[in-house]
């Protein structure tokens, strides 16, 4: 089988043009999955963000339980020695009483200060 020139040239242009049409098509393909992708990592971006602001956030709401629970222990505290202060005033008896309370209340006061990083007064520090 010969080809005359003009053949060649036709089926040289017909594969250029293949080629052409094949890359196109596979342009048209990369870009609609870039389409497709392009939400989901607006979302992931905008998670990520959340995700940011919730760590910081939670941080926050641990100081601030922190801070409710010691509340809570400094109330139960005050109050148990209001009862017994009330109580002696009354009937100026429970004084047994009012040492264990003035006793709890050391032990608290001192719990808090070790907590807090306080030293007593009167105690050496290494």
């Amino acid at each position: 089988m010969n080809f005359t020139t003009e053949q060649a040239i036709l089926v040289i242009c017909g594969l250029i043009g293949a080629a052409i049409t094949l890359i196109t098509l596979i342009e048209k393909i990369a870009s609609i999955i870039t389409l497709a992708k392009g939400p989901i990592a607006d979302l992931d971006k905008r998670i990520s963000a959340l995700e940011h602001k919730t760590d910081h956030y939670e941080h926050f709401f641990n100081n601030d339980k922190r801070r409710i629970e010691y509340l809570e222990r400094t109330m139960s505290v005050t109050i148990r020695a209001q009862f017994a202060l009330v109580r002696h005033a009354i009937n100026g008896n429970d004084i047994d009483q009012c040492r264990a309370v003035e006793k709890e209340l050391q032990e608290f006061l001192s719990n808090q200060g070790q907590e807090r990083g306080w030293i007593p007064y009167g105690e050496k520090t290494e």
